[in-house]
């Protein structure tokens, strides 16, 4: 059976996350993230740096308008006490080119323990259809 602890705090991480990128907290994701973090995409696979990564967040590819977890579905695992493993389902709504678009997608991610605080070393997307 797993812990529940740690399935509410790494849901808890992945939410602040979501948080940020919609409210442009780039402070904050900076704070969550594990450089350089993987990231898999409906645009490849990269390795992305911390330079990288505020390029790519202060541009303005696309913006979150809101977003939901759908957290009865979701799987937490904890692989040893410095990784654990996430993957659910989320809708969002995004703004490209001033239009609203709706997303529905499988995202994992794979955090990690470092100096006593989780950060996310890799995340995934993928669009469902």
């Amino acid at each position: 059976m797993q812990n529940q602890d740690i399935s509410t705090e790494i849901m808890g991480l992945e939410k602040r996350y979501w948080d940020a990128m919609r409210d442009r907290d780039l402070e904050s994701a900076v704070n969550l993230t594990y450089f350089p973090c993987i990231v898999s995409s409906e645009h490849g696979v990269q390795s992305v740096d911390r330079e990288q990564f505020e390029k790519m967040f202060n541009s303005n590819e696309g913006s979150f308008k809101e977003w939901k977890i759908d957290e009865g579905k979701a799987q937490v695992r904890q692989i040893g006490p410095d990784t654990a493993v996430i993957a659910y389902t989320v809708h969002s709504s995004v703004v490209k080119d001033g239009k609203t678009q709706e997303i529905d997608a499988v995202d994992t991610s794979t955090w990690v323990k470092r100096n006593e605080k989780w950060v996310c070393a890799m995340h995934t997307e993928t669009l469902m259809h």
